[in-house]
């Protein structure tokens, strides 16, 4: 057989194989072409991801991986995190050829190594200052503020009760009590002593009221100061011509001559100790008196005959025998006599009490009683005087307390007593709490006409009807209602908030894995996986190759949004479903018979070789 070899060269390490009348270069692994001339492109059918470029190698290539990336295609992507510390909590991203920190919340910076000033815009209100938190921030109010932003005044007057009818006035850090009038204290305590600097005269005594004075006076004095002598004579009248004369609580009539008496009614009784003679009687005038003298008898006292009786050597006396009653004294006339009666009496023989109450008037219901010589008046209860014409002062010795005034009556007083006050002399201060709920746990406190209800805390109001509303001032943030409560409030939060004021972002990544190298990043009542290349799902758990079936004993290796097979020896293509035999032609009639990363041809009978040539 002719040696069709004889001067052929296989080129790149191939054998030359002589046949019938011809010749094949059985061409070195990596090699194909009639004389093994031609590089066999590896790169076919290779897919270097990410951007790589395959390069075509001897029975081998190579992926020149972008920027990034690394593995037999280009596969993985490198990590950048590796020795890089995100501080603060941060969490490192993978990135291609780069990473970024995503920082928790309230960072910054390339590695979360500076503090969000949270503080930036915000204004702290009445000389507040602002203190940066963590994704957050509080006013360090003044003295005397609160609230968020250190809007709110303390109400310092919280739990304060201003006494009798005063108001709290709130201040900053403080408070005053504006006091009723009349009333001063720190809680209107104390009734101002209106009688500071008082004088009541004439012996009169200041009594202190509210806001007010007034001057127990004493007897026989009136006027706000008791400067005034009461006119004691008002609706005194001194008969025969007399005079009233004003005393202190008392009066005197200074009489006209010749008359006496309480009010001048009395004649003054002229022929007291004058003696008439020879039975003459003497007869009273006004500051004088006559002797009326009996028949023949003439003279100032009747001391002169005007006859001599020659007739008879005796007088005849005429008394012999006569009783002259009630101490009066029988005078022997001229054949008569007349008895001279005692002061009081008249009638022939003196038996009559002369009526004194004739034409006399007792005023006021009372009841004249005739005496001797004199009358008195018999006074209905509440009056005296002569007459009967003067009121009894009840009021006098009658202390009306806390500004009361005692108003004189007919046998009795009442105290006139000041505003909030009553008894018989205005010693108790009338219960104003009486009737009176105060609601909500408040206690009433008893004033003076007036009351306040000391409420519970968290409440307000006359009655303590009100609930404060503690959401004044009060933001909620991030779309939280403020709900009201006693003393307190509450903010409902929207979904996905909380805290305090809600400011606070709930952490939804708590208790949640993010599979695969995936980093949970929170959201608003959410969360979200932040895969690693090649990776999806709400967890990261899926990767590319689920599904993927890699044949003849490949294992499927997870790329960056897609995968591979990694084929066992022997075998190649997308899922390794080709064999060697592919691109090999078994000559002569011959059969391909496929190895492991080999093959042999199954020549027909006469013919051998590798190829059956």
């Amino acid at each position: 057989d002719i040696d069709d070899c004889n001067g052929v060269t296989c080129q790149n390490g191939g054998n030359c194989v002589d046949g019938i009348d011809s010749y094949t270069c059985d061409c070195a692994v990596g090699f194909e072409g009639t004389h093994c001339e031609t590089n066999i492109d590896d790169c076919n059918g290779v897919t270097c991801q990410n951007g790589g470029n395959c390069v075509d190698g001897i029975d081998s290539y190579t992926c020149d991986c972008a920027v990034g990336f690394e593995g037999t295609h280009c596969e993985t992507n490198i990590d950048d995190c590796n020795g890089v510390t995100c501080q603060n909590g941060g969490n490192c991203v993978d990135g291609i050829d780069s990473y970024t920190c995503d920082c928790a919340v309230g960072f910054e910076g390339t590695h979360c190594e500076t503090n969000i000033d949270d503080c930036n815009g915000v204004t702290c209100q009445n000389g507040g200052n602002c203190v940066d938190g963590i994704d957050s921030y509080t006013c360090d109010c003044a003295v005397g503020f609160e609230g968020t932003h250190c809007e709110t005044n303390i109400d310092d007057c919280n739990g304060v009760t201003c006494q009798n009818g005063g108001n709290c006035v709130d201040g900053i850090d403080s408070y005053t009590c504006d006091c009723a009038v009349g009333f001063e204290g720190t809680h209107c305590e104390t009734n101002i002593d209106d009688c500071n600097g008082v004088t009541c005269q004439n012996g009169g005594n200041c009594v202190d009221g509210i806001d007010s004075y007034t001057c127990d006076c004493a007897v026989g004095f009136e006027g706000t100061h008791c400067e005034t002598n009461i006119d004691d004579c008002n609706g005194v009248t001194c008969q025969n011509g007399g005079n009233c004369v004003d005393g202190i609580d008392s009066y005197t009539c200074d009489c006209a001559v010749g008359f006496e008496g309480t009010h001048c009614e009395t004649n003054i009784e002229d022929c007291n100790g004058v003696t008439c003679q020879n039975g003459g009687n003497c007869v009273d005038g006004i500051d004088s008196y006559t002797c009326d003298c009996a028949v023949g008898f003439e003279g100032t006292h009747c001391e002169t005959s005007k006859f001599l009786d020659t007739t008879f050597s005796t007088w005849q006396e005429d008394c012999n025998g006569v009783t002259c009653q009630n101490g009066g004294n029988c005078v022997d006339g001229i054949d008569s006599y007349t008895c001279d009666c005692a002061v009081g009496f008249e009638g022939t023989h003196c038996e009559t009490n002369i009526d004194d109450c004739n034409g006399v008037t007792c005023q006021n219901g009372g009841n004249c009683v005739d005496g001797i010589d004199s009358y008195t008046c018999d006074c209905a209860v509440g009056f005296e005087g002569t007459h009967c014409e003067t009121n009894i002062d009840d009021c006098n010795g009658v202390t009306c307390q806390n500004g009361g005034n005692c108003v004189d009556g007919i046998d009795s007083y009442t105290c006139d007593c000041a505003v909030g006050f009553e008894g018989t002399h205005c010693e108790t201060n009338i219960d104003d709490c009486n009737g009176v709920t105060c609601q909500n746990g408040g206690n009433c406190v008893d004033g003076i006409d007036s009351y306040t209800c000391d409420c519970a805390v968290g409440f307000e109001g006359t009655h303590c009807e009100t609930n404060i509303d503690d959401c004044n001032g009060v933001t909620c943030e991030n779309g939280g209602n403020c709900v009201d409560g006693i003393d307190s409030y509450t903010c409902d939060c929207a979904v996905g908030f909380e805290g305090t004021h809600c400011e606070t972002n709930i952490d939804d990544c708590n208790g949640v894995t993010c599979e695969n190298g995936g980093n949970c990043v929170d959201g608003i009542d959410s969360y979200t996986c932040d895969c690693a290349v090649g990776f999806e799902g709400t967890h990261c758990e899926t990767n590319d190759c689920n599904g993927v079936t890699c044949q003849n004993g490949g294992n499927c290796v997870d790329g960056i949004d897609s995968y591979t097979c990694d084929c066992a020896v022997g075998f190649e293509g997308t899922h390794c479903e080709t064999n060697d035999c592919n691109r090999v032609t078994c000559q002569n009639g011959g059969n391909c018979v496929d190895g492991i990363d080999s093959y042999t041809c199954d020549c027909a009978v006469g013919f051998e070789g590798t190829h059956c040539e």
